[in-house]
């Protein structure tokens, strides 16, 4: 047992009071050691009494520093106090003590060499010091006017000059990193009697790399290189992508650290970051990414040897997800009513209280596809995990006259489509497919991801080529054949040439805004 606060304090007290009343004198006692001492001093120690154990100068606690008496003794032991105390200094080659030697060195103690004559100290280091029984930083007499080897390798850097393989003492050498890297230490570096000074080392640069700023939905905030380097310690600024804002703490002024870039993230606006520390909290988990996009339901569970209180289902509502709860399982309570699930119920009706092993059976409306255990069991007090009902999807007249598409198979305006079923469209007379357009698609839980036709000859904004020129508009997305357009700048740039355009045989050929120049 070790004191660490007040709630150890409580459990000693009311622990030691059984013993108490079985031997209410005990005593416990101390050892005689002018290498220790004990506070507060007493002749004699009883039930429940706390000391706290002090080395001597140049002796070491070996053990707890708290200790408190119960009837069986101390406990924790009292701890032993060790010398920290140093053999005789060390003698080294070609050189000697400045003084004489003592008859005990404490942990601290320094002592001083010099070399014999022809001998020089390396590095002009002439002490070595006592620390816990060891000596360290003994000092090194080198021959004076000794050659050295090459010198020292460095990573991602070298010597301006071709490496020789002796150099006399006095030679100097000139060290230089590649573009990019910062050089730091020393630059010059000299043989002085057959050591070199130390070396520089080449800090590494940083690339923001177009992979990691896609992979956390983020730019560049003042160049359009999709490759940016800098050096260590520069700072490297960062901003959203269009649809997308910055996730909680998240700092978009970075600093280049040995090559490595901690890149803030964005999320897509309104999406929810999973906060790690409520998860603990609530003794939950989920194997995922953190981000949650808007309406998105998410399924987490329990911790080992938890249940959950309710649900386990949670959705990201305006940025904010009400986590489920995981709780220790007892065993054999009843449960409360079976959990709700949308757009679905049980097929019975619903009671006030549920005995342990029971079983209610889920169902969902027509076109709704059930998802998860239809059945569902009451166990020692917690429901098993519903199921979902997933929302199926309905092809409308307006959404598909507003694409110019049509059901591919059918004249109806109107068709339902379970979820993970497959709606196949084609274009109106007269219109043809845009880019990229996908005609088969699947439905998701009521949502279908509509084509897009165009008009024959028509030109499609290519929203990326808008980013990269730094130019935006206010307008549908499709300009016919032949019509002219005007682009606008993004804040702070201004038009390269002019801001018009306009749409020739299915191509745009797009301005361009670059910096404003002072």
């Amino acid at each position: 047992m070790t004191l660490l606060g007040p709630a150890l304090f409580i459990f000693a007290y009311f622990g030691s009071c059984a013993a108490q009343q079985n031997n209410p004198g005990a005593t416990c006692p101390v050892s005689k050691d002018d290498t220790i001492q004990y506070w507060p001093f007493k002749r004699v120690y009883k039930l429940n009494d706390v000391v706290e154990s002090v080395c001597a100068e140049g002796y070491k606690l070996r053990g707890s520093k708290f200790s408190q008496c119960y009837s069986y003794g101390w406990d924790p032991e009292l701890p032993t106090c060790e010398n920290t105390a140093c053999e005789p200094p060390p003698k080294i080659p070609h050189g000697h003590l400045t003084a004489k030697l003592k008859i005990s060195y404490r942990s601290g103690d320094k002592v001083s060499y010099e070399c014999d004559s022809d001998y020089a100290l390396e590095k002009m280091k002439n002490e070595a010091v006592c620390a816990d029984t060891q000596w360290k930083q003994i000092p090194v007499c080198r021959r004076i006017g000794d050659i050295c080897n090459p010198p020292p390798l460095v990573i991602h850097g070298d010597i301006i000059d071709l490496r020789r393989r002796v150099y006399r003492s006095g030679s100097v050498v000139v060290y230089k990193c590649p573009s990019y890297y910062k050089l730091q230490g020393n630059q010059r570096v000299k043989c002085e009697n057959g050591v070199w000074d130390d070396p520089p080392i080449c800090l590494e640069p940083c690339t923001a790399g177009e992979r990691e700023m896609r992979a956390n939905n983020i730019q560049l905030r003042w160049t359009e290189d999709k490759k940016l380097y800098s050096e260590h310690n520069d700072e490297v600024e960062f901003g959203c992508l269009n649809g997308f804002e910055p996730s909680p703490s998240a700092v978009f002024r970075v600093k280049c650290n040995r090559g490595e870039l901690l890149y803030p993230k964005c999320i897509k606006r309104g999406s929810c970051l999973l906060s790690q520390e409520t998860m603990e909290i609530n003794s939950i988990f989920i194997n995922r990414s953190t981000e949650i996009e808007q309406g998105e339901t998410i399924v987490f569970k329990c911790n080992e040897g938890m249940v959950p209180e309710n649900t386990l289902t949670a959705t990201c509502q305006e940025k904010n997800i009400m986590y489920p709860k995981c709780i220790i399982q007892r065993i054999g309570e009843i449960c409360n009513p079976p959990p709700l699930v949308i757009h679905g119920d049980i097929t019975d009706l619903r009671r006030r209280v549920y005995r342990s092993g029971s079983v209610v059976e889920y169902k969902c409306p027509s076109y709704y596809k059930l998802q998860g255990n239809q059945r569902v069991k009451c166990e020692n007090g917690v429901w098993d995990d519903p199921p979902i009902c997933l929302e199926p999807c309905t092809t409308g007249e307006r959404e598909m006259k507003a694409n110019n598409i049509q059901l591919r198979w059918t004249d109806a305006w109107k068709v339902y489509s379970e979820h993970d079923d497959e709606v196949e469209f084609g274009c109106l007379y007269g219109y043809e497919p845009s880019p990229s357009a996908v005609f088969r698609i699947k439905c998701n839980r009521g949502e279908l991801l509509y084509p897009k036709c165009i008009k024959r000859g028509s030109c499609l904004l290519s929203q990326e080529t808008m980013e990269r020129n730094s130019i935006f508009i206010n307008r549908s997305t499709e300009i016919e054949q032949g019509e002219t357009i005007v682009f606008k700048c993004n804040e702070g740039m201004v038009p390269e040439n002019t801001l018009t355009a306009t749409c020739q045989e299915k191509n745009i050929i797009y301005p361009k805004c670059i910096t404003r120049r002072p």
